[in-house]
């Protein structure tokens, strides 16, 4: 038998920002997009923290984060599913990283499966040994 992927999805966080329940319920939102039969690979890269400062103006204000990076096969979503994952996204990092919901970024970034070796070779392969929740694959 021969599994096909034919759809992978990466999530990105700061390294500080998540743990494995966040990890799971984030998998889940995303493992609910509707698809026909597809299999979707979902993995989390966790990022170091920016080790940038934050203006004067800023200096009591919540940090501009946390963002969360999807790499994905083409989806055909609509706007209103886009909305939704946004949605579900936000909720699940509200809930476990107690952010404002304003602080929360969200991009889905689409990866045609002939260039996804380069998301794995720079994003996943060498974060292997950090990613809190490890793809079923390997390249």
């Amino acid at each position: 038998m021969v599994l096909r992927l034919t759809h992978i999805t990466t999530v990105s966080v700061d390294r500080r920002a998540i743990g494995q329940r966040a990890a799971s319920l984030l998998a889940d939102r995303i493992e609910q997009i509707p698809r026909g039969g597809d299999i979707i690979d979902v993995g989390f890269h966790l990022v170091e923290e920016s080790p940038h400062k934050l203006p004067a103006s800023q200096n009591n204000k919540e940090p501009v984060m946390p963002h969360v990076d999807i790499k994905c096969f083409p989806r055909d979503l609509n706007n209103e599913q886009k909305s939704a994952l946004a949605a579900d996204i936000t909720e699940v990092i509200i809930r476990h990283l107690q952010s404002k919901e304003s602080s929360v970024s969200v991009a889905l970034n689409e990866v045609e499966p002939g260039e996804w070796q380069s998301v794995w070779d720079a994003e996943i392969a060498p974060q292997m040994t950090r990613l809190i929740k490890k793809p079923g694959y390997s390249m």
